[in-house]
This record gives C-alpha cells, structure tokens and sequence, in this order.
C-alpha cells in the first residue's frame, strides 16, 4: 500500500516560505540604524535580491514540482543558499561591499552546481518527455545565466580596489539588476511587470 506523502513534500515550501520572511522581516528593521545613502542604496539592493532568490525558489517549485519538492538534496541547497542570502544582507548593512558581493560569488557557485546536478546527474521520475524537456531547458537556461552572473559579480570584486565606492555600488546595482532581467526574459520567473 502506497502511503500519502502530501505533507512532507509541502514541507520544503513551507520551510523556504518561513524562512525567507525571517530574513526580510528581520533585516526590514535595520533601515532604522542607516544614515549613510550609499549604505542604504546597497542595503536595498540586498533586499531586492533576497526577495528575488525567494521568487526563484518559488517558481523551482512550480517548474520541477515533485521532482525536487521531496529531495533532501534540494533542501540542503536551500538552506545553504538562505544563510549565503542572509550573510549578504548583514554584510551589506556593515559597509562590506566587498565581502557581500564575494557571497555573491558563492551564491552563485551553490546554484551553479545545483543547477549541474540536476541537468545531468538526476534522474527524472516524470515520464511525460514534454515535461522533462520543459525542465531541462529551464535548466540550460538557468546555467547560462548562472555562469554569466558568476562572470559578472567575480569581475565587480576584482574591481573593488581600483574604483570609488559609489562606482562600484553602481556597477553592483547594475549588474544585480541585469540579472534579475535576466530571469525575466528567459522565463525563469513568470511574472510579469505590468
């Protein structure tokens, strides 16, 4: 007899659900404690993405369904990319630029790999091949912007000590909202903006 397992594949979502709003409503707080501009510019821009990587999280669920909901793997990639989230929104709120945007760096690294994982080492237990080249394709897609991102970032932190601080908060927000451009126009997030 096969048993209902409903609740323990609800349990990733409501895990990753809970703990993205830790991370916001706790970071919402700090805007208190800022003065500085650029400080608050780049602090912003931290909750933008932590936003982001919850709507990326989001919509892994709605594409991939079953086929990660119930993998411990997927859990422990998670957990993993919150606290990497979380460590960029403290960093930004000290005044590390750098380091925050080295996390970055991880951050990206984590997904690349798990984004490797499930391309080519998974099994699908789908069976419908429409579905399974729906997911790999969002897969590829996700690895070229993966790989891009890691470009990017890697780039902006090998700059950090030859450009003015206010230039390289720039190049971060420009480069931040490339990506998330970028998970737009390929269709990884579905949202629209209007």
């Amino acid at each position: 007899m096969k048993h209902k397992i409903e609740n323990q594949l609800s349990f990733s979502s409501i895990l990753f659900d809970t703990l993205f709003c830790l991370v916001i409503y706790f970071n919402i707080d700090s805007f208190l404690d800022m003065k500085e501009p650029l400080q608050i510019v780049f602090y912003v821009a931290s909750l933008i993405l932590t936003v982001h990587r919850w709507m990326l999280l989001k919509s892994a669920a709605d594409i991939y369904d079953s086929e990660v909901n119930n993998s411990t793997l997927n859990i422990l990639f998670g957990i993993v990319r919150i606290v990497l989230v979380e460590h960029v929104a403290l960093l930004s709120k000290n005044f590390e630029y750098l380091d925050a945007t080295l996390i970055l760096v991880a951050l990206t690294v984590v997904d690349l790999i798990w984004d490797f994982i499930w391309r080519f080492v998974g099994k699908w237990s789908v069976k419908n091949y429409k579905k399974i080249r729906l997911m790999e394709n969002e897969l590829n897609n996700s690895i070229l912007i993966d790989t891009f991102m890691l470009i990017l970032f890697s780039g902006l932190a090998l700059s950090y000590n030859y450009i003015p601080t206010v230039y390289y908060v720039a190049l971060f927000l420009l480069v931040l909202t490339f990506g998330i451009s970028l998970s737009y126009r390929f269709k990884i997030i579905d949202l629209k903006f209007f």
